[in-house]
């Protein structure tokens, strides 16, 4: 892609996020949060869906992810375990949760060698969405 040119992108910006993700090579994103202190945190969750009216995530709030194991071995028999358990589909448990994200505002980022990279701001209006260039 040679940059990001307003002309070129759908006036949605979720149509757009649509267009790109389908060659995406997985479901992994990154979702980022500020706390009311303006501190950022990250980290990357599964995104279960999207449509016009946000972003779908499901979160296991209370699993094992990130805990610490003893070994792969130990892992790969709990997957043995699990699966004469669940043969054909695992329940999703009561702790999971999920939320959609309804956006106010998306920014597309895009890289250039020449560090003027292309940067283009959705804010979303009472008639729709307002397309922005943002400065590098």
């Amino acid at each position: 892609m040679p940059g990001l040119s307003e002309e070129d992108v759908d006036p949605d910006p979720i149509s757009q996020f649509l267009s790109w993700y389908e060659y995406a090579p997985c479901d992994a994103v990154a979702l980022v949060t500020a706390s009311p202190q303006a501190l950022p945190s990250g980290r990357m969750v599964l995104l279960k869906g999207v449509d016009k009216s946000g972003f779908v995530q499901l979160s296991a709030w209370a699993s094992r992810q990130s805990e610490v194991i003893e070994s792969r071995m130990v892992l790969e028999e709990r997957i043995v375990e699990l699966g004469g358990r669940f043969p054909d589909e695992v329940p999703c448990p009561p702790f999971w949760g999920g939320y959609r994200l309804i956006p106010t505002s998306v920014e597309f980022w895009h890289h250039r060698d020449d560090r003027l990279h292309d940067r283009l701001l959705y804010e979303r209006t009472q008639e729709g969405w307002a397309l922005k260039r943002l400065s590098p």
